[in-house]
């Protein structure tokens, strides 16, 4: 679907008369950042990021750089062939890979994906920034270090896109963003603790949506803030009416916590609807925790100062677990599947779950197993000193209204 075309050399050929109404839009990806922090640290790759930067400004200034967070740039080029991109594509790939950092006596450096897509001028550029994405994901998924075009044999991939981008902003404006909740058990006595909240999205007359397929993409569509602020708000809603003890957990991602209002605006709802803040639990994902650029200082630390409590969610999907319990305070820590999964068959396993569930007990968290399947993996994840557990086997998720 998606292929790298030849490389071309030389410098970028004079634009065409046929090519004077097109546009290139770029997605530049810096690779294997994730194992970078974890060898040296956030501010050495904060410091490399800048560097990038503005080298992709020295070297393309017909094309300045726009800092899309996530390690990504956006280079915009009017009057651009696909001939005359790709070589914009392998200029940017060079100019990352003159950046080093020095940590240390080593030179830190990195190379760059980069993901293109040409069309019209008159083209939607939301539909071709989801266009880069796709090719920037591919030239990842080929192992990166390479510059992949967006065929136009993939605009029916594009077309569906762009209908679930318009859906998703129309089910936001309407409030129709569907909301289901799952049981979150107390092991020790067999009741719900509290519920968990996904979105969920219905397009016509189709079947539900889980969250997994299309929260990706209103992340890249600058959409993820705006349906967090609804489930959240939606959340408070159901606080209000429903018995005292319930609580609700909501997943908050960086968009969202990088709004100066969100804050203010969880605390106004809940003090105008009467409802206590620590009824609502703020699940923030160990990826987002993890990166420190995406966060305004001190976010989750206010979070918590205003009443709100924090559920560290996917700890050791990553290799920076325990640099955020280090780092912040949670009153939940998530354990994700990796710990659970293979429990029966793995003694190993086992053993790591139940020192990471002390791990938790000791800084005051809870630990909570999720994606327990079955009966047998639910006594061994009590046996291993686990005290919260969600999964198919204790509910599947149901609509919210079912709940309270």
């Amino acid at each position: 679907m998606l292929s790298r075309p030849a490389p071309a050399s030389g410098a970028p050929a004079r634009r065409s008369t046929a090519a004077a109404s097109s546009i290139a839009l770029l997605h530049v990806g810096l690779d294997k950042v994730r194992g970078l922090n974890a060898a040296y640290g956030w501010p050495a790759v904060d410091e490399l990021l800048a560097d990038v930067a503005r080298e992709l400004a020295r070297a393309l200034p017909q094309a300045p750089p726009l800092d899309l967070g996530q390690d990504r740039f956006e280079l915009q080029l009017l009057g651009a062939d696909e001939r005359t991109a790709h070589q914009i594509a392998e200029i940017a790939r060079d100019a990352v890979a003159r950046c080093a950092v020095i940590v240390d006596g080593t030179s830190l450096r990195t190379t760059a994906s980069v993901g293109y897509a040409v069309g019209d001028a008159s083209d939607s550029r939301a539909d071709l920034r989801v266009a880069a994405d796709l090719a920037l994901s591919e030239a990842k998924r080929a192992g990166g270090d390479c510059a992949t075009l967006f065929l136009p044999v993939t605009r029916l991939d594009l077309g569906r896109e762009s209908r679930l981008i318009g859906a998703i902003r129309a089910a936001v404006e309407s409030g129709r963003i569907i909301i289901h909740a799952q049981p979150v058990q107390a092991l020790d006595r067999g009741v719900v603790e509290h519920w968990e909240l996904f979105a969920r999205l219905r397009l016509g007359d189709g079947p539900l949506l889980p969250s997994g397929e299309f929260l990706p993409l209103a992340l890249r569509a600058g959409l993820m803030a705006a349906v967090d602020r609804t489930v959240a708000a939606r959340a408070i809603e159901v606080l209000s009416t429903g018995d005292e003890g319930l609580a609700l957990e909501v997943n908050v991602s960086a968009p969202a916590l990088r709004e100066p209002g969100f804050l203010e605006l969880l605390r106004e709802r809940c003090a105008t609807l009467s409802v206590e803040p620590r009824r609502l639990i703020m699940d923030v994902s160990e990826e987002t925790s993890a990166e420190p650029q995406q966060l305004p200082a001190g976010v989750l630390a206010a979070l918590r100062e205003a009443g709100f409590r924090l559920a560290l969610d996917n700890f050791g999907r990553t290799g920076g677990s325990l640099e955020q319990l280090r780092r912040f305070t949670f009153d939940f820590v998530k354990f994700d599947a990796c710990f659970v999964r293979n429990l029966p068959a793995a003694p190993r396993d086992r053993q790591v779950l139940r020192a990471a569930a002390q791990l938790a007990r000791t800084l005051e968290a809870r630990p909570v197993a999720c994606f327990v399947p079955d009966e047998a993996t639910l006594k061994l994840v009590r046996a291993c000193g686990v005290d919260l557990a969600q999964g198919f086997h204790l509910g599947r998720p149901r609509p919210l209204g079912e709940v309270g």
